[in-house]
């Protein structure tokens, strides 16, 4: 199930983004020139924890609506959907700014299985099953 494969590559983004770190820190020490380096420090801690509560948060997105689909739960083809517009809401603000190539790459290829999930979710043979398993 794609579901799961968007929780692995949430996870492969997680870890990229923590990699990235140490690049960003260095770019923002050049643009910021008058921040102490206590302070740079400060907030790539920050930045680091925000990166993992919310690459943690998205696995586990992840995980349970391929769980509550696996149940036949109709509510999640509808949650999944508004997370998938979501997802394509922040994809398109992510490409519109500055970054790293690889985190917006992996950002990408998580849409298109966000795209293909939610596809596979509102077939007719999908129908069939959560009017089925409900």
């Amino acid at each position: 199930m794609p579901m799961y494969s968007g929780a692995a590559f949430s996870l492969l983004s997680t870890l990229v983004s923590l990699a990235t770190i140490g690049q960003v820190k260095t770019a923002f020490t050049a643009r910021h020139p008058l921040l102490s380096g206590n302070a740079v420090k400060s907030l790539a801690a920050v930045a680091s924890l925000e990166i993992l509560i919310g690459g943690g948060a998205v696995m586990a997105l992840w995980l349970w609506l391929a769980f509550a689909s696996k149940q036949g739960r109709p509510w999640a083809r509808t949650v999944g959907t508004v997370l998938f517009g979501v997802d394509t809401l922040v994809l398109l603000v992510t490409l519109g700014s500055p970054g790293i190539g690889g985190t917006k790459g992996i950002g990408v290829v998580i849409w298109l299985i966000g795209l293909v999930t939610v596809i596979l979710l509102w077939q007719r043979r999908s129908s069939e099953y959560f009017s089925l398993r409900h």
